[in-house]
């Protein structure tokens, strides 16, 4: 009942629900039809997120959901700098590490004119402001400047912080100088009253390097480590930075705590196309709830995609089903009227679902919270609601057939037991791909 949608490729329809879709699937009679059709009738059943797991782009980080404790003088600097900053003062601040995030002033600049070089104007200006910054005036001196960039005249200088000579990460301050030398803004921050616990490691670089590439599928070489301060708050301790070169699709960058050799964060630094799908139907207990999911690698056209249109799946809206193709003597055809569905922006696809909330009672065919509507049922007794009822979730039904076709299309490629790869003609390619249409 929520989201209406067909995937085709050359061959006979199977009908069924997917996720709480109602899916037609038509499968060339050249394949093995059956297993990819139970798998898809299939998926509802399965845990949430039991296809969408890819070690290649899994990244996580020990220290996500931590608040840091900032001292109580440095909360009373940034009072007092609140106050001179005036109404129309900017200072945020990011409850993860305790740093300034962003200081601004909307109705003016943070300093006056100067002939200074922009990097000398901006420690200037962080050195009067140590204490609201959580450092010492004496650190400021040691910050280094990472690097500058100028467009459209103002110079944006980075400064990265250093605690016992050993680079923090994550602590990282841009300042941004007009051309008369004025400063606009700061942006980023730097790690208040750091601390390190050690500078000499316990772990050994041979054991950090075999570390950071346990748990990461394919691993290629480790092609450089570095030791670094990490934290999120003052009390910093002493990790191993190391790359890890896996795929064209994983390149990790790991942090391996230097006393106990626990992997503490990695981070793919290869960014994909993302968008929020359900994993299972909405409102439903396990994978109910859109969550943001990568795509994965090879799923969209090269080099940027314009819509949602790969080797496997082709994914569009087809509300008044002009693309024909419904035979088996009448081979499927690319859309040329139905609308595409494009990237919201950059590679992404970011389409919320637009629930129907119906009115409670016994007239509302069943739309609740634990089975969401995408559209009013009590407006289709006998046939189609009107396409303006559910108009506005067809970009979002389009991205969740896309989604689906392309994680089964990987799961009966990958699987252990199925095989069904180029060589059993696994719906890839200009004149195979899968044709889905959300209506």
């Amino acid at each position: 009942m929520t989201d209406r949608g067909r995937l085709q490729s050359r061959g006979r329809f199977v009908d069924g629900e997917v996720g709480g879709h109602n899916l037609a699937v038509r499968l060339t009679h050249r394949r093995p039809f059956k297993r990819l059709a139970l798998g898809l009738l299939a998926v509802a059943a399965w845990p949430a997120g039991a296809l969408a797991a890819d070690p290649e782009r899994d990244s996580f980080d020990a220290g996500d959901d931590v608040t840091a404790e900032v001292p109580a003088a440095v909360e009373e600097a940034r009072d007092d700098l609140r106050g001179d900053l005036g109404r129309q003062g900017l200072l945020s601040v990011d409850d993860s590490t305790g740093s300034i995030r962003f200081l601004a002033k909307l109705d003016g600049y943070l300093t006056g004119a100067t002939s200074d070089a922009p990097a000398e104007a901006a420690r200037d200006y962080i050195t009067d402001q140590a204490e609201a910054f959580g450092v010492e005036p004496a650190d400021v001196g040691d910050l280094r400047v990472a690097g500058t960039e100028t467009a459209e005249g103002i110079d944006s200088v980075e400064f990265t912080q250093r605690v016992d000579g050993v680079p923090v990460i994550d602590s990282s301050l841009v300042a941004h100088v007009d051309p008369d030398g004025r400063l606009l803004a700061v942006t980023g921050g730097l790690v208040p009253d750091a601390q390190l616990n050690t500078t000499t490691p316990d772990v050994p670089r041979s054991d950090a390097l075999e570390a950071a590439s346990e748990g990461v599928a394919n691993p290629g070489a480790a092609d450089s480590s570095s030791l670094v301060a990490y934290g999120t708050d003052a009390d910093l301790r002493l990790a191993w930075r190391v790359l890890v070169v896996a795929s064209s699709t994983g390149v990790y960058d790991t942090l391996v705590d230097a006393r106990t050799g626990d992997v503490v964060r990695r981070s793919n630094l290869v960014k994909f196309a993302t968008a929020p799908v359900f994993e299972n139907y909405p409102g439903a207990a396990a994978g109910g709830t859109q969550g943001v999911r990568s795509f994965g690698a090879g799923w969209l056209d090269p080099p940027t995609p314009t819509r949602l249109r790969g080797p496997n799946v082709h994914a569009f809206v087809d509300r008044k089903d002009e693309v024909p193709g419904d035979s088996l003597t009448n081979p499927v055809q690319e859309p040329s009227q139905s609308p595409e569905t494009p990237p919201t922006s950059g590679d992404n696809f970011n389409y919320p679902f637009d629930e129907f909330a119906p009115s409670p009672g016994p007239d509302d065919y069943g739309c609740a919270p634990s089975a969401r509507c995408s559209w009013d049922p009590k407006l289709t007794p006998s046939g189609s609601p009107p396409l303006g009822d559910w108009a506005p979730d067809g970009n979002q039904a389009a991205t969740q057939l896309f989604y689906y076709a392309n994680l089964f299309h990987d799961h009966l490629r990958d699987a252990a037991g199925i095989g069904f790869g180029p060589s059993s003609g696994s719906f890839e390619g200009d004149n195979d791909r899968v044709i889905a249409q959300a209506q």
